[in-house]
């Protein structure tokens, strides 16, 4: 058994053992760590995309963004012109 493997089996057990929850806290510390580490949330990211560990983002339909301002509140903002 390789350490990638361990590592995977560790894992398992721990969730068997404490959840979700408790992973899920434990998972937002070392990505807190990882943004320490780079500066911040998007160098974290960033890293992470490089690494392969993360797809990188793709781009967001008109419809997409629509729905994602609507959302987010800014559906009802005017845009911006340019004279």
């Amino acid at each position: 058994m390789d350490r990638r493997e361990a590592g995977r089996l560790g894992g398992l057990r721990t969730f068997e053992l404490h959840g979700r929850e408790h992973m899920r806290r434990i998972g937002k510390l070392g990505f807190a760590g990882l943004a320490r580490r780079y500066g911040c949330r998007r160098g974290a990211l960033h890293h992470l995309i490089k690494l392969g560990a993360v797809p990188p983002p793709r781009e967001l339909t008109a419809a997409e963004m629509a729905e994602l301002d609507q959302l987010v509140g800014l559906a009802d903002e005017p845009t911006e012109t340019t004279p």
